[in-house]
């Protein structure tokens, strides 16, 4: 049972911004199980990538909001071409350039956020887009790598690897 009985919890957070965007949002899906109140419900997916790789925009809100705390939700709509609305680690711009998302807590209602997204230019994507590369081929990305989470955990298992 997800709820708000968990301090710094996004499930209700989550919830609430995908019933607005499923009431207002042409163009809005959602994927996965829960949302069946939703008219915007696509159901489950095999293959998260190659339904965000068709989104201009994906709704990124982890789990919890912590410091330090950065899941794979971000990254799978960077690898994706898709640019991430993100909610999470309040710090996220120490690991993660600001130009690469667009930050949930800058928006004071989600109408404005609606509004945000709706009226970007071409240039204005195409310029997160280029900076999410960047980012990607960066050696700041390194630490969030399968590379450096492989040598992480050989490290405190004393174990050696060679990469």
């Amino acid at each position: 049972n997800y709820g708000n009985e968990y301090p710094g919890e996004l499930y209700t957070l989550r919830r609430q911004l995908v019933k607005h965007c499923d009431m207002v949002l042409q163009g809005f899906h959602v994927y996965g199980s829960g949302w069946d109140f939703c008219r915007s419900n696509q159901g489950g997916c095999k293959d998260k990538f190659s339904i965000l790789k068709d989104h201009k925009f994906s709704l990124v809100l982890e789990n919890y909001s912590m410091p330090g705390y950065i899941t794979e939700k971000i990254f799978d709509s960077f690898f994706s071409g898709c640019i991430p609305v993100y909610y999470g680690a309040p710090n996220i711009i120490d690991y993660i350039p600001a130009d690469t998302f667009i930050d949930l807590r800058n928006f004071a209602s989600i109408d404005l956020l609606e509004d945000y997204l709706v009226n970007m230019d071409e240039g204005t994507i195409n310029a997160y887009r280029r900076n999410i590369l960047n980012f990607l081929k960066s050696d700041n990305f390194y630490q969030f790598s399968i590379d450096c989470f492989i040598k992480t955990v050989a490290s405190a298992l004393n174990a050696p690897i060679d990469l």
